[in-house]
C-alpha cells in the first residue's frame, strides 16, 4: 500500500501536469434546445433546434461547419455508402428508395439573421454555415434551424425496424473547433465521432404508448409514472404473470393520443433516444463511494429476455467498477437498451447504450460493461474517436478486461467459441491471438492510425485488443496502485474536455518521471514488434546470470519469473534494451525461468522465452492434433486429418494429410497429403512447404519461399494394365507488396517459379524382353507472374501478366477480369479478356520434349497432348477423349466453356468473354466467348455462346454451349458430339476445395 506522502506528492505532480498541459487549451461550448415530433406512420421527425454557440477560441470565427449525419443515408454515393461497399456489405447499396433517409427543410439563422450556408461538395452530411458577422473570442451566438428527418431503415446506428426507433446522430451538430482547427467529418459506419460539450434541453412528442430511453434527466412527471408502471409490469412478468406482455414480439398499434416528454442533460456532447412500444423496463440504483446515487435502467424486448432480466445487475456492477477504478460517475443515470443495431454488438451514447444480440449471459455482461464504460472513455473524456480510436476503444477494452477478470476469471475467450481439441492447450487469450494473427502476417498497423484507413480486422484488433494488452503491460510494469492513481489523475484533469494522445503521454511521463516512448511511440503510434528471447541461465554464486536477446524493435521493460511446480515463485522487472543484455536473477529452488509467464506483454514469439534450471523444468514438447488449431508456444504441433481422392487412373485414394498450420501463422509451414491409390497401386498425393519472411519496413509485406509438389496417374492402358503418372516439383518465390493503407483495395504480387515435370509413361511390352517398357520424359519451365487485384463489392478487378520460358519456347500472356454488379443483389456481369504472343516457338524441340505450350480456346482433357502442360489443374480424367470425364474444362487462355481442339495458336491470340446472370429467380446464366487466333495461314474468329448452371457458383458449374462458330461445330461433329448434351461441359475448381487452401482461408 502506498504511503500518504506518496499520494500527496503524486497529487502535486499531477496538478503541475494539468496546469502545463492545458495552458493553451480551449474548447467551444454548445447548448441545444430541440423540440421534436415523431410521426411513426411515415417514420419522420419534424423538429426545431436552437443552439447557443460560445466561441472560446482565441480567434474570431467567420464560419461554422455542421454535421448533418442523417444525410449519410440519403444516397448511395456518400462516404458511409462507399465505406460499406469497401468493407464487403452491399445491404445499403441495394436498399429501396423508401428505406433511405436524411435531413430536409434546413434553414439556418444566426442571431435572427438568415445565414448563407451550403453542403460540402463531396459530403452531403457536412454543411458550412457562413457568418455575416464573425463571432469574437468569448462571444455567444444563437443559431436556429428547423429540420425534418426521414428516418432510414436500420443500416448502421440511426434507423428504425418497424416502429422500433434508434435515434442517434439525428440532429444537425456543429463540428469540433480546437487547437488543430475544424474537424468536419462525414458519417462512417467504421469510425466514430468527435463533438463539442455542452447541454441539451430536448422535448419529444410521440404516441403515448411508446417507452423511451434517452440521454439526460427525465423532467416529465407523467412519464415517470408511466415508466414506474412499466417496471411493475416487467417485475410481474418475470415473476410469472404472462398477461402483462403479449406472447409475441409483434409491434402493438400506436396510440392515437400523444405525449410530450422532456429531458435535460449537462456536460455531454451528444443526445440519443430510443423508442419502442414493446420495451420491458427494470430500474435500480447504485450508491457510489462518495455517496452519490445513480439510477440504473434496462429496457428490452422479448428478444433474449431471459438474458436481459439479469442485465440490471450488469449495469450496476459496471457503474461501480469504473467509478472505483477511473473516477466517480458524474451523471444521474446509466441505461442499457436492447434494440436494433447494425453497427456492431453495442453502441455508446452519454448515459445510455444500445445493445444488439448477445447469445449468452456472459457475452451480454461483457458488452454492457464495455458500452457503459464508454461513458468514461468517449463520454467524459471526449477524444477524437475518428482519428484516435484506441483512446476510447482500447483503454475502455483494458478496463473491460479487468472487470471480466474480476467477475468471471477471464473475459470471452477462445474456449467460448471453439472445442478444446482446436485450442491445443494454448494459454494465449483471444486478444493476444488476434493481435498475433495480424502481426505474424505483417498486416497489422499502428493503433494510432485514423479509423478510415483501417480495414475491419485492423479496426477491431488494433483499436480494441492490442491497446488492451499493452495497457496491461504498462500497469504491470508501474504497479496497479500507481497506474490507477495516474489514470485517475488524468480523468480528473481532462473530464468534459478533449485530450489528445500527446496529452496522455505527457501526463504519464511526467507523473512517472520515465521515458515511456517504448509504450506510446512504439506500441501505439507504430506497428513495431516486441520480441524477447531468454537464451541462457547460468548459476553464479547466489544468482543466475541470464542472457536476454531483443529480436524485435521495442526496448520495452520485461518481466522474468521463477517457476516451481508450475507456480510463479517470484517476478522481477527489468528495463528493456536493444540487442543482447545480461541480467541477474536471485538464485532459488526453481524449475524454470520465463520471460512474461503471466502474458502481460505482446511478445511476438514466446517459444524462446523459457530456460530450464532443473531437471523438473518444462521441456519443449511435441503434439499431434486433429484438423488444425491455436498455436501452443510450449510445443511443436503437427495436425492430421483424413483425406480422400479419386481420378480415373489412380481410382479411389485414401490417406492422411499432415500440416503444421496454426493461428497465428508460423514462418515455416508445411502440408503433405500422401494417399494410397487403389487403382494404380502406388502412393499419390501432394505437398507444400514454405518459409515466410515478413519485412517490417519497406514496400514488401511478405516474401514467401515455397516448394510445391504433386504426383498422380494421368492415363492408363486397360489392355496392358498400366498407368502413366507424373511427378511435379515447383519451387517458387512470391513477393506480396504492402498496400497503401490497410483499407486500400489494391493488392499486388510478383512471383517466380520453376516447374519441373517428370512424366513416367508406359509403352506396352518390349518385343525382345517381353517386359513392360516405361519411358521417363522430363522438362522444366520458368514462369514470372505479376498479379494486380482490386477488391470491390460492385466491380472487383483482377489482372495478371505472365512470362513463360522453356526449352523450345517463350511467351507472354495476360488476363483481365472485372465484374459489374447490376442493381439487383447477387446479379451481375463478368468480363474476361486475354491476349498472348510467342517470342519463340521451336516445334521440333517441343515435340521431342512432349510439351505443347500453345494458346488454346479452352482447357480440356486430351489424349494426344497436355493442354495443362504445367500440371497445375486437378483433373478427374486428364487423358480422356470421350464420355463424361472428357468434358471437364478449366480456365485457360481464351477460357471458352466448350470442348474443342481447334483454334490453338503458336503465334498469338486475343480473346474476350462475358457472363451474365438473368433477372429474378432464374438459376441459369448466359455466357458468350470470342477469340481471334493466328493459325498457320490466317487469323480466324471463333465464338461460343450458351448457358451456365452454377451448382456451386465458381466452384461446381455445368456449361451448355448453344451457338458456336462453324469451326468449333465441325470439330464437335467430327468427334461424334452431334447432340446438345454431348457438348455439355463442367468445371470443378478443386483449388477452392483443397484442404490446405481451406485451412489458409480460415487462418489455420
Amino acid at each position: 500500500m502506498k504511503s500518504h506522502w506518496f499520494v500527496f506528492s503524486l497529487s502535486l505532480v499531477l496538478l503541475s501536469i494539468t496546469l502545463n498541459a492545458q495552458e493553451d487549451y480551449f474548447q467551444q461550448e454548445v447548448h441545444y434546445k430541440i423540440t421534436a415530433k415523431l410521426d411513426d406512420s411515415t417514420h419522420t421527425v419534424i423538429a426545431m433546434m436552437e443552439i447557443d454557440y460560445t466561441n472560446n477560441a482565441p480567434d474570431a470565427l467567420n464560419e461554422i461547419y455542421f454535421h448533418l449525419w442523417p444525410n449519410a443515408y440519403s444516397t448511395k454515393e456518400t462516404a458511409f455508402a462507399k465505406q460499406k461497399l469497401r468493407d464487403g456489405s452491399t445491404r445499403f447499396h441495394y436498399a429501396k428508395p423508401n428505406e433511405l433517409g436524411g435531413l430536409s427543410n434546413l434553414d439556418f439563422t444566426v442571431d435572427g439573421t438568415q445565414a448563407d450556408w451550403a453542403y460540402d461538395e463531396k459530403n452531403p452530411d457536412i454543411a458550412l454555415v457562413k457568418l455575416a458577422n464573425p463571432i469574437p473570442s468569448g462571444a455567444t451566438v444563437k443559431i436556429v434551424t428547423p429540420f425534418t428527418l426521414k428516418i432510414p431503415s436500420s443500416f448502421s446506428r440511426l434507423g428504425h425496424v418497424g416502429t422500433s426507433y434508434q435515434m442517434t446522430q439525428w440532429y444537425p451538430k456543429p463540428a469540433v473547433y480546437d487547437k488543430n482547427g475544424w474537424h468536419p467529418m462525414p458519417y462512417l459506419n467504421l469510425g466514430e465521432f468527435y463533438s463539442e460539450f455542452g447541454s441539451f434541453d430536448v422535448s419529444i412528442t410521440l404516441p403515448e404508448n411508446y417507452v423511451v430511453g434517452a440521454t439526460g434527466v427525465l423532467q416529465t412527471e407523467s412519464e415517470k409514472a408511466f415508466l414506474a408502471e412499466r417496471v411493475a409490469m416487467t417485475q410481474a412478468y418475470i415473476a410469472g404473470d404472462s398477461t402483462t406482455f403479449a406472447a409475441n414480439n409483434r409491434f402493438p398499434a400506436s396510440s392515437e393520443q400523444v405525449k410530450t416528454i422532456r429531458y435535460t442533460a449537462e456536460n455531454v456532447h451528444d443526445f440519443a433516444w430510443f423508442a419502442d412500444k414493446r420495451f420491458r423496463v427494470l430500474k435500480d440504483e447504485v450508491t457510489l463511494d462518495a455517496g452519490n446515487k445513480v439510477d440504473t435502467w434496462v429496457m428490452y424486448t422479448q428478444t433474449e429476455e431471459e438474458l436481459w432480466k439479469d442485465a440490471i445487475e450488469y449495469v450496476n456492477r459496471s457503474v461501480k467498477f469504473y467509478s472505483e477504478k477511473v473516477g466517480e460517475y458524474p451523471y444521474p443515470h446509466a441505461t442499457a437498451i436492447q434494440s436494433a443495431l447494425s453497427a456492431g454488438g453495442g453502441m455508446e451514447y452519454p448515459m445510455i447504450t444500445v445493445i444488439g444480440i448477445s447469445n449468452t449471459a456472459k457475452a451480454l455482461d461483457q458488452v454492457i460493461t464495455h458500452e457503459v464504460g464508454h461513458n468514461w472513455f468517449y463520454g467524459i473524456l471526449g477524444t477524437n474517436e475518428r482519428a484516435y480510436a484506441w483512446m476510447d476503444e482500447g483503454i475502455n477494452s483494458y478496463y473491460e478486461s479487468l472487470y471480466m477478470n474480476e467477475y468471471y476469471g477471464k473475459g470471452l475467450s477462445l474456449s467460448d467459441f471453439a472445442p478444446d481439441f482446436l485450442l491445443g492447450g494454448s494459454e494465449a487469450g483471444m486478444d493476444e491471438i488476434s493481435y498475433l494473427y495480424l502481426a505474424r502476417q505483417n498486416k497489422d498497423i499502428a493503433p494510432n492510425t485514423p479509423a478510415n484507413e483501417m480495414d475491419q480486422l485492423n479496426y477491431g484488433i488494433m483499436s480494441y485488443m492490442k491497446p488492451a494488452i499493452v495497457f496491461k503491460h504498462l500497469e504491470a510494469y508501474l504497479g496497479t496502485t500507481e497506474f490507477d492513481e495516474i489514470m485517475q489523475g488524468f480523468y480528473d484533469s481532462w473530464k468534459f474536455k478533449h485530450p489528445y494522445p500527446e496529452d496522455l503521454k505527457a501526463h504519464f511521463e511526467q507523473a512517472t518521471g520515465k521515458n515511456l516512448s517504448w509504450f506510446f511511440d512504439a506500441m501505439l503510434f507504430s506497428n513495431e514488434r516486441l520480441d524477447y528471447a531468454l537464451t541462457s541461465a547460468k548459476l553464479v554464486g547466489n544468482e543466475y546470470q541470464l542472457k536476454v536477446v531483443n529480436k524485435g524493435d521495442i526496448a520495452a521493460p520485461l518481466p522474468v519469473s521463477a517457476i516451481k511446480n508450475e507456480e510463479v515463485v517470484e517476478t522481477k522487472w527489468y528495463e528493456g534494451a536493444a540487442g543482447q543484455q545480461e541480467i541477474t536473477f536471485p538464485a532459488g529452488d526453481y524449475d524454470d525461468l520465463v520471460i512474461d509467464v503471466e502474458r502481460w506483454t505482446i511478445d511476438f514469439d514466446r517459444a524462446d522465452n523459457r530456460v530450464r534450471t532443473s531437471s523438473e523444468g518444462e521441456r519443449s514438447g511435441f503434439g499431434i492434433g486433429l484438423i488444425g488449431g491455436i498455436e501452443n508456444d510450449k510445443k511443436k504441433q503437427v495436425y492430421v486429418l483424413p483425406s480422400l481422392g479419386w481420378n480415373n487412373y489412380d481410382k479411389f485414394m485414401l490417406g492422411l494429410a499432415f500440416h503444421n498450420k496454426t493461428i497465428p501463422n508460423r514462418n515455416f509451414e508445411f502440408g503433405v497429403n500422401p494417399m494410397y491409390a487403389f487403382g494404380s497401386d502406388r502412393i499419390s498425393g501432394l505437398g507444400t512447404t514454405r518459409y515466410n519472411i515478413f519485412p517490417n519496413k519497406g514496400a514488401i509485406r511478405r516474401i514467401s519461399l515455397q516448394v510445391n509438389g504433386r504426383t498422380f496417374a494421368y492415363g492408363a492402358d486397360d489392355r496392358y494394365d498400366f498407368e502413366n503418372y507424373f511427378t511435379k516439383i515447383a519451387p517458387k518465390v512470391e513477393l506480396t507488396f504492402k498496400k497503401k493503407t490497410a483499407a486500400h483495395p489494391v493488392e499486388q504480387k510478383l512471383s517466380y517459379r520453376f516447374i519441373y515435370i517428370d512424366q513416367d509413361n508406359g509403352r506396352g511390352i518390349d518385343i525382345e524382353t517381353l517386359e513392360f517398357e516405361r519411358v521417363s520424359r522430363t522438362y522444366g519451365i520458368n514462369e514470372l507472374r505479376y498479379e494486380w487485384s482490386k477488391s470491390d463489392e460492385l466491380q472487383p478487378i483482377k489482372a495478371t501478366a505472365t512470362v513463360q520460358q522453356g526449352e523450345g519456347f517463350s511467351k507472354l500472356f495476360a488476363h483481365y477480369n472485372q465484374d459489374f454488379a447490376y442493381e439487383q443483389k447477387d446479379k451481375g456481369l463478368k468480363f474476361h479478356a486475354f491476349a498472348g504472343t510467342f517470342f519463340n516457338y521451336d516445334a521440333t524441340t517441343l515435340a521431342q520434349n512432349g510439351v505443347r505450350p500453345n494458346f488454346f480456346l479452352s482447357g480440356t482433357t486430351s489424349s494426344t497432348f497436355q493442354k495443362d502442360y504445367l500440371f497445375d489443374q486437378v483433373m478427374l480424367g486428364r487423358s480422356e477423349v470421350s464420355d463424361l470425364l472428357s468434358r471437364q474444362v478449366f480456365d485457360q487462355d481464351a477460357r471458352f466453356k466448350t470442348m474443342t481442339n481447334v483454334g490453338s495458336s503458336s503465334d498469338w491470340m486475343v480473346a474476350a468473354g462475358l457472363r451474365s446472370t438473368l433477372p429474378g429467380l432464374i438459376p441459369v446464366e448466359l455466357f458468350a466467348d470470342a477469340a481471334i487466333s493466328q493459325g498457320r495461314d490466317e487469323a480466324t474468329l471463333y465464338y461460343s455462346t450458351g448457358l451456365v448452371l452454377p451448382i456451386i457458383k465458381n466452384v461446381v458449374e455445368v456449361y451448355f454451349p448453344v451457338f458456336e462458330s462453324s469451326d468449333i461445330d465441325d470439330n464437335h461433329n467430327a468427334n461424334g458430339r452431334e447432340g446438345f448434351f454431348e457438348r455439355t461441359t463442367f468445371r470443378i475448381s478443386f483449388d477452392k476445395l483443397n484442404p490446405f487452401e481451406l485451412i489458409d482461408n480460415l487462418g489455420f
